[in-house]
């Protein structure tokens, strides 16, 4: 018997697909004329897409089945031989149907032959060796420093030691948590530091809408497919800031954390085109504005509250930050000016 694994192994709990046709070798036993054609498949109750030219298979859950086509002869059962970590092949057991499942140990590798033979003693040849198992269920660490570049909406943070690769999960609402199973609301997947010229890892977004809140998480996969914990969310927005013959003031609030701490910030963030920043105070029912250029009234810009901003012509604002837990906008009081 040959055992052979499909190099782009398609694997699942529920479906295994057909692997390749490979051309099937007959060894025959003189004595029990015990023929042992097949194909050997391994089912993991995880998926698994293998590239090509990997040599090893990726297990991330503890029960691994091995599966492969029943001899010819009518073998009462099969003898199952196991080598852990390149080690010699030891008889893990026996089983009458064409069939074993092991349970694997992190960081360990495993391969499998086995023997077609009945209880008169006779045995067949003992088939080739399966390619390598490679048990890995530790995902790597969260993704750190998840910023983003203004000059698009690009995202970047430091690389994860463990990573093969992320993904990208993005929401147009502050409380969204990232569709792992599914996959509802990721974006990007198999994302790579595709410049090592420039510092940590970087991938580029294209939105419809500028004029929208977009937050975002990165995860980090490792070759063996285990996801890590979402990193803490980025938010990028853009504000439309209307100038008509009826108004010429917008009301926003940041529901996020900026490098932006005073009104005279958040005007020179807007540009030339900004007159003025205002909030409502509600100890004393009225506005209280600062005019850009001036000393009076700058006062501290907090996530989650409202400002009235001024403009000269219509124009926009485009901002970043790291968003904040929604029960810091909930309880947050204004400091005093």
């Amino acid at each position: 018997m040959s055992l052979h694994i499909n190099n782009k192994l398609y694997l699942d709990c529920r479906k295994v697909e057909h692997a390749r046709n490979r051309t099937r070798e007959s060894y025959r036993n003189p004595v029990s004329r015990l023929i042992f054609n097949g194909l050997l498949i391994i089912v993991f109750i995880c998926t698994l897409i293998l590239p090509s030219e990997v040599k090893a298979i990726y297990a991330t859950k503890a029960s691994m089945k091995f599966v492969w086509n029943e001899a010819s002869g009518n073998p009462e059962f099969y003898n199952v031989y196991v080598s852990v970590d390149g080690g010699g092949y030891i008889l893990m057991g026996t089983t009458p149907s064409p069939s074993y499942t092991i349970e694997g140990e992190d960081g360990h590798n495993y391969k499998m032959k086995v023997q077609a033979a009945d209880s008169d003693g006779n045995v067949g040849p003992m088939s080739d060796e399966s390619e390598v198992v490679i048990c890995d269920f530790t995902p790597p660490e969260l993704v750190s420093d998840l910023s983003i570049i203004l000059s698009s909406v690009i995202l970047s943070w430091t690389p994860v030691e463990d990573a093969a690769s992320y993904s990208v999960y993005r929401d147009t609402t502050l409380t969204f948590t990232p569709d792992k199973e599914n996959g509802t609301n990721r974006v990007a997947t198999h994302v790579t530091d595709g410049d090592s010229d420039v510092e940590g890892v970087q991938w580029e977004d294209t939105v419809d809408e500028t004029d929208k809140y977009y937050f975002y998480v990165v995860t980090a996969v490792d070759g063996a497919g285990n996801e890590s914990e979402e990193s803490l969310k980025a938010c990028y927005v853009g504000f439309k800031l209307h100038a008509t013959p009826d108004t010429n003031y917008t009301w926003i609030a940041l529901p996020f954390l900026s490098d932006i701490t005073t009104a005279e910030e958040l005007g020179e963030k807007i540009g030339g085109e900004c007159i003025s920043i205002g909030r409502f105070d509600s100890e004393t029912q009225s506005y209280i504005t600062h005019v850009l250029g001036t000393p009076l009234f700058n006062f501290p810009v907090v996530a989650g509250h409202p400002y009235r901003i001024e403009v000269s012509k219509e124009t926009e604002l485009r901002i970043e930050g790291k968003a904040v837990d929604i029960t810091q906008l909930q309880f947050s009081q204004y400091p005093r000016d």
